[in-house]
């Protein structure tokens, strides 16, 4: 089916809205199809540069997307300093198709907590009522946390989501103890952030670009499309999402 020439320009207008986003890592081919499968790509997202990577084992044969996220210094320019280790927060490495199950729950997860913390919020200064967690909301992280150990995935992964869950318990207990504010919630959804879009470009993008390179072995000819358009979602913020249900 062919698309009519109004639908190509509406596209070309979305993907120049977001290009200012892209940091130019690519090779100067025309066709991505023909890219190197381990050329190193990269965006910038409010503040975090995140630059990916694809690769094959050898062996099984089974395609990998892996994803390291900087801190960028929004009002420096100098590549060397984005690039350096001091910025660098975390990488996630060796994510195949097989954990797309895994990461649709972790997006449900994420996707979920500002609407939690801001009822629980509003409800404790309102009527001054701690609203009790259940087990299941205590134990949300940890249960994720398992179900990607059983699936093997690399320490870079378990070892942010057990970072990400030393600090959401903490906040479950700044609320029982009356002491919660709403920079402390704020604060933590602000590092959820980071590690929700690596999730997003991971089920938006990056499994996409993984089935074509298990079917075709190659890129998808739509790929600098897809990438700059999904990393477009500045406005998809946590901490805008939870500032939203307060206003």
């Amino acid at each position: 089916m062919f698309e009519s020439e109004d639908n190509d320009a509406d596209e070309e207008e979305e993907v120049e809205d977001v290009e200012e986003n892209f940091v130019e890592l690519l090779p100067e081919e025309d066709d991505p199809s023909q890219f190197n499968i381990y050329a190193l790509f990269g965006v910038k997202i409010t503040g975090f540069t995140y630059f990916i990577e694809f690769s094959k084992d050898l062996e099984s044969h089974v395609f990998f997307f892996s994803v390291k996220v900087c801190q960028s210094d929004i009002e420096n320019d100098d590549e060397e300093y984005q690039e350096s280790e001091d910025s660098e927060l975390f990488t996630w490495t060796n994510l195949s198709l097989n954990l797309f199950p895994l990461f649709v729950t972790l997006l449900q997860l994420f996707s979920s907590l500002p609407e939690i913390f801001a009822t629980r919020y509003l409800a404790l200064i309102n009527t001054q009522n701690v609203l009790i967690w259940s087990v299941e909301d205590s134990h949300c992280f940890l249960t994720i946390i398992d179900r990607f150990r059983e699936y093997n995935c690399s320490d870079s992964i378990l070892n942010t989501l057990f970072l990400i869950n030393q600090e959401y318990l903490s906040v479950l207990r700044s609320f029982d103890n009356f002491t919660i504010t709403r920079f402390e919630i704020l604060s933590f959804l602000a590092k959820c952030d980071a590690v929700y879009k690596v999730c997003v470009l991971y089920d938006k993008f990056g499994v996409a670009e993984l089935t074509n390179l298990h079917r075709y072995h190659s890129f998808s000819v739509n790929f600098i499309t897809n990438l700059l358009t999904n990393a477009n979602f500045e406005d998809n913020n946590l901490t805008q999402i939870f500032e939203n249900y307060l206003d």
